[in-house]
């Protein structure tokens, strides 16, 4: 199994974020999916579409990819936080998929795309799919949850394994599984009445779904993205605190 990651270089994402995010990896091979040719200490291959935004990671099941095509893949988003060990994620044979913490615990909840297993095999049914009409299904406006990369992938594979029902505690939501009032990010409708502002002690992965980015937290377990963004995150909480407090 390789971890990957995809890199459409823009405004809100750049090399140096996938740095920050293979740097979490330590000696465990990972690879970075991107149009950013060459990013010092991090190994890349090619995108080979011009897909914009989250549509790029539907190079992730190209099964001629020269690089990562013949591979099962462990994807994970650049805005993810790695807080244990991977090990335990091996020996995994099916598609799998988040189930959107939005939904979590709710009856037929969609799947989201932010940490995802990709099984060589199951590969061609969504390039397939995606390759014979990609220009339409990129047009397509859906409502959130079901839009973009998500939606598709998940239509595409209904019967996707959800980390949360395999691995219950280890994948989680700083939103939904962490965040309370006062911390950037917190969401009333999100939270899911048990987090305390600490990190669980069994989680492994922290997915940050939106904003805030990880590095704008100033979180003791989150990885330093640079001093000046530790320094700015820190006087961005030092206000809300004194806000509160007044």
């Amino acid at each position: 199994m390789l971890i990957v990651s995809v890199l459409r270089c823009g405004k809100d994402f750049t090399p140096r974020h996938a740095q920050w995010l293979h740097r979490q990896f330590g000696a465990t091979r990972s690879v970075c999916l991107t149009d950013a040719g060459d990013i010092p200490g991090v190994e890349t291959a090619p995108l080979l579409y011009n897909w914009p935004g989250w549509w790029a990671k539907l190079e992730l099941f190209n099964p001629q990819h020269p690089v990562i095509g013949a591979q099962d893949l462990l994807y994970i988003d650049i805005d993810t936080v790695i807080t244990g060990d991977l090990g335990g994620l091996n020996g995994l044979s099916r598609m799998t998929m988040l189930t959107d913490f939005a939904w979590q615990g709710q009856a037929n909840a969609p799947a989201a795309s932010g940490i995802m297993f990709i099984p060589a095999k199951d590969k061609y049914r969504a390039w397939h799919a995606f390759t014979e009409n990609a220009e339409a299904i990129m047009a397509e406006n859906k409502a959130p949850p079901f839009h973009g990369d998500q939606g598709f992938i998940g239509q595409i594979y209904p019967d996707a394994d959800r980390w949360q029902d395999i691995f219950p505690g280890h994948i989680i939501s700083y939103k939904a599984n962490i965040a309370t009032p006062g911390m950037p990010g917190f969401s009333v409708k999100l939270h899911d009445g048990v987090a305390d502002g600490s990190l669980p002690g069994e989680a492994k992965i922290v997915c940050f779904h939106g904003s805030p980015r990880p590095w704008h937290t100033a979180l003791p377990w989150v990885p330093a993205f640079s001093l000046m963004n530790t320094l700015k995150a820190r006087v961005k909480q030092f206000k809300r605190t004194m806000r509160r407090a007044g």
